[in-house]
């Protein structure tokens, strides 16, 4: 009897030991515009990794902790696209035999993104009023005269020029303006972007008097360069110096030769091609030169690698890349004449290999307005390649197509927005930045 006893015993124990224990499960909810959500990953024990883009319950799993992760997804425009973040919620989620664990993924639009931005001022009395207007894709997809979805006020800076010059935006979307009457370049996070209003801005650099800081671009490193119109350089802030506020001393400063001693080159619009080599329109010189990535390594007064001078290229403000290559220049006067009406030239990219007066493979004449003509000033591409430009002197934004682009001449732009405000835009830039084109 006691044998028996003993070996039921035995049995019940092996019994015990074979049974498998039961899976757990994951459920991760996904909340998404249509379309938006597109690569959902998690990944878990033993190599285990599923790609969803949808809500979905992941069943059988083996326990362990499961990481759930959501890149930012692009979301296509013709004009500008809108960036979607992802907001995690729930990881690492743990997955326990026979239970259910819970993971959220929220894709929401980057403030600020899916827009173009113009910055500029109210040139009237000794007090300028400086704004930044962001102008959604819809809005720009039509002529008006409507108010634009965002709004910035900036601080009153006395003089009577326009104090914030140029706009570029970082990889992370926050907005950066360069001031020339305060000699400033100043940070407006992604976070502030959403509504009108009064920012604060996160970060303050100060340059020294008489900088007369007016240009701005970004490297592919995210570095930021900045051209000073009085002080002749164009000077280079890395990524880590532009988290604080204060004065701090350029990583590289540039400083220009002018053709004759005691005057001006004044650099008035930065922009990088695709090999990272540094373009600079100087406007009192009428002069468009390139700084060779290798020439940016170092401080001092390099001769520039090819210098663009003549007839296309008088009283230059800003410059742009195509896809191609090809290098778009506002001009602020032609004809030997500074009031004389704008236009935009184009120079091709074979044109770029060397130093010369090339001929512009194509011009554009601002359509006339106002008592003193048209002022092209800020040039950027959409992402259909249409270019876009601001009219400073008659505070309106305009867009040239693919099509008008190729033919020349004085086309009605296909698009205009007049500013409701009085603002006079100078600096234009999509956020984010156009792809497939060189940073600026």
């Amino acid at each position: 009897m006691r044998k028996y006893v003993l070996l039921a015993l035995v049995m019940g124990c092996s019994s015990s030991n074979t049974t498998a224990p039961h899976p757990g499960s994951l459920s991760v909810t996904v909340t998404a515009p249509n379309g938006v959500a597109d690569s959902v990953t998690i990944t878990g024990p033993a190599g285990f990794k599923k790609t969803i883009t949808a809500s979905t319950t992941l069943t059988g799993l083996a326990s362990g902790s499961y990481t759930i992760t959501a890149p930012t997804v692009t979301g296509s425009d013709p004009i500008v696209a809108t960036l979607y973040e992802a907001t995690v919620t729930g990881s690492p989620a743990t997955v326990s035999s026979g239970s259910q664990a819970t993971a959220a993924v929220t894709f929401a639009a980057r403030v600020g993104s899916g827009a173009m931005w113009v910055v500029g001022g109210s040139d009237s009395g000794t007090g300028v009023l400086n704004t930044a207007m962001g102008y959604t894709a819809a809005q720009l997809s039509m002529s008006s005269s409507n108010a634009p979805a965002v709004k910035l006020n900036f601080p009153i800076t006395a003089g009577y020029n326009i104090d914030a010059s140029g706009v570029a935006f970082d990889s992370q979307g926050n907005l950066w303006v360069v001031n020339d009457n305060s000699n400033t370049v100043v940070e407006y996070p992604a976070s502030a972007l959403g509504a009108s209003g009064n920012p604060t801005p996160a970060v303050t650099l100060q340059l020294p008097a008489m900088s007369d800081c007016y240009a701005i671009a970004f490297d592919s490193s995210g570095n930021l360069w900045v051209g000073n119109n009085i002080a002749n350089t164009i000077v280079e802030f890395t990524a880590a110096q532009l988290t604080t506020s204060g004065s701090p001393t350029p990583a590289i400063t540039i400083a220009e030769v002018p053709p004759t001693p005691g005057d001006l080159q004044e650099p008035i619009g930065l922009a990088f091609d695709a090999h990272g080599n540094l373009w600079v329109a100087n406007n009192a010189s009428s002069t468009i030169v390139e700084y060779t990535r290798a020439q940016l390594s170092t401080s001092g007064s390099p001769t520039p690698a090819i210098t663009l001078s003549g007839g296309g290229v008088l009283y230059p403000n800003e410059i742009a890349f195509d896809r191609a290559g090809n290098l778009w220049i506002t001009n602020s006067a032609y004809d030997n004449s500074d009031h004389a009406h704008g236009r935009i030239v184009e120079f091709a990219a074979s044109s770029l290999t060397s130093s010369g007066s090339p001929t512009a493979t194509a011009t554009l004449n601002l359509p006339v307005a106002g008592p003193s003509g048209p002022l092209a000033t800020g040039l950027a591409f959409d992402d259909s390649g249409n270019l876009w430009f601001a009219d400073a002197w008659n505070e309106r934004i305009g867009e040239y197509t693919v099509a008008q682009l190729s033919a020349g001449g004085s086309p009605t732009p296909a698009t205009f927005i007049v500013s409701p405000t009085s603002v006079t835009g100078v600096g234009i830039a999509f956020d984010p930045h156009t792809g497939g084109l060189p940073l600026h």
